[in-house]
C-alpha cells in the first residue's frame, strides 16, 4: 500500500481526539482500536464507549462544519478532514453505533492505493 503516512496519522489523531472529546462523564473513557485484512483491503476501526452520533446524523455530521453536540467545543471540520483523506486514498469512513453506546469509526482502504 503506497500512502501518505501523514495524511492517515492526521486521520486517526482526529478519530482518537474525537472519542476522548465526546467520552460521557458517568464512565471510564475506552477507546480501542483495531485492523485486519479483508479480499482486497483493510479495515481500522477506532471504537469508543462515549456519547455515540444519532443514526441519522452520522452522514451528515462528516459534512463541514456540522456538529452534532454543541455543548462540546470544536469546529466541525475533524470528521470532514478524515472522510477526504480517505477518499483521497481510495477508501471510505464511515460510522456505526457501538453495541452499549459509542460510536465505532471504520476507515476501509484498498490493498493497493496511490493518494490523489
Amino acid at each position: 500500500m503506497i500512502a501518505d503516512a501523514t495524511q492517515l496519522r492526521v486521520l486517526l489523531q482526529n478519530l482518537v481526539s474525537n472519542a476522548l472529546k465526546f467520552r460521557r462523564a458517568d464512565h471510564p473513557c475506552q477507546i480501542v482500536i483495531t485492523a485486519g485484512a479483508h479480499g482486497h483491503g483493510w479495515d481500522i476501526a477506532v471504537v469508543d464507549n462515549g456519547r455515540g452520533i444519532p443514526p441519522q446524523d452520522r452522514q451528515r455530521v462528516m459534512d463541514l462544519f456540522t456538529r452534532v453536540h454543541p455543548d462540546v467545543e470544536g469546529s466541525g471540520i475533524g470528521l470532514a478532514t478524515c472522510q477526504r483523506i480517505a477518499a483521497a486514498h481510495g477508501g471510505a469512513l464511515r460510522l456505526e453505533e457501538t453495541p452499549g453506546g459509542g460510536t465505532t469509526a471504520v476507515l476501509t482502504l484498498p490493498t493497493h492505493t496511490t493518494p490523489n
